[in-house]
């Protein structure tokens, strides 16, 4: 596995084990005193738990950073098929990153997206270091099983992946949330990518909230959650679900590939958690239609029994209606 990373990686993994003086660190990362500070602003521009007094510089107690060699030697033994492993302390959109590799399947990974993508072009942000944040970018093959599947399916992988690591009754809410009790955990969004030679490849991304309680921008009283909140869940590293999930994602696209969906679609079915609700369908703030939950169909498609009879939405935003 041919693996890289961003020089802001390189410094954090520096100061992994204790602080440094700054002549002691240019010399170790090859970075000039200039291109050193520069580097370390933008970082804690980014929200990097670096404290430094001008002197020397440290990473703050309990914060640990991605460790690529640790990570391919997990994915390796877990026969995870990777060419390629990149890992960026600041990027725009790991999505992004993972559109432009030529040698797949390949995994990106980052400490911090500036403009992560969610679905219908949402923005993502999480705190530094406080995610698990990565896309997966892998051969696009034909499918007998429709390609409005593949996200649903890497939902379910999602909760696989933490019902292994100890934590259950995760939800999901289509077509792309990650729930725990009428809390966001995190999204999933699946891209296809091509080129006129042919070459193309099927990107997943996902973000999961991961450890968001030290953040003193964190609202307990929003609707969304973190994995270390949740029961089973704190004591859970952030290798380990990268992992865990990563494992998983190339289970449910291989049985994507091979045409059988029908376990996937009946696990996602399991943790639906609009199944039966009241809900409503937005449109960018336009009410588009009101009825009962009844699931998704075969395609993964939602069915909604409204006063008109049974419809399909193929997209919107759904949410569970407000009490009167």
């Amino acid at each position: 596995m041919r693996i890289t990373s961003d020089p802001g990686m390189g410094l954090l993994h520096q100061l992994a084990d204790s602080g440094k003086e700054l002549p002691e660190l240019s010399a170790s990362t090859g970075l000039g005193m200039r291109n050193l500070m520069l580097l370390i602003k933008n970082l804690q521009g980014a929200g990097a738990p670096l404290l430094s007094n001008g002197r020397r510089v440290a990473l703050q107690a309990g914060f640990q950073p991605l460790e690529p060699g640790n990570l391919e030697r997990e994915l390796t033994r877990r026969d995870v098929p990777l060419k390629t492993m990149d890992v960026r302390a600041v990027t725009g959109s790991t999505n992004a990153d993972a559109a432009q590799l030529t040698t797949i399947p390949g995994l990106v990974l980052a400490e911090y997206q500036s403009a992560g993508r969610g679905r219908r072009q949402r923005t993502w942000l999480a705190p530094f270091g406080r995610s698990v944040l990565l896309s997966l970018a892998w051969p696009l093959q034909r499918s007998a099983e429709p390609w409005s599947v593949l996200p649903l399916a890497a939902g379910v992988a999602v909760c696989r992946a933490l019902q292994a690591l100890g934590v259950a009754e995760v939800g999901l809410k289509w077509p792309n949330d990650i729930c725990y009790q009428g809390c966001k955990l995190g999204w999933v969004l699946v891209e296809a990518e091509s080129a006129a030679s042919g070459f193309s490849k099927i990107i997943i991304g996902l973000g999961i909230n991961f450890d968001t309680s030290i953040d003193p921008d964190f609202d307990p009283q929003r609707q969304w959650t973190d994995l270390h909140s949740l029961p089973g869940g704190g004591c859970i590293d952030r290798m380990q679900a990268v992992v865990e999930i990563v494992a998983q994602l190339v289970d449910v696209l291989e049985s994507w590939a091979a045409g059988d969906s029908a376990e996937l679609l009946a696990e996602w079915r399991a943790a639906d958690v609009l199944l039966g609700q009241e809900i409503q369908v937005l449109d960018r703030d336009h009410l588009l239609m009101l009825g009962e939950s009844h699931g998704i169909d075969a395609h993964g498609v939602l069915q909604v029994q409204t006063d008109a009879g049974l419809k399909p939405v193929h997209f919107g935003d759904v949410s569970i209606r407000p009490t009167p």
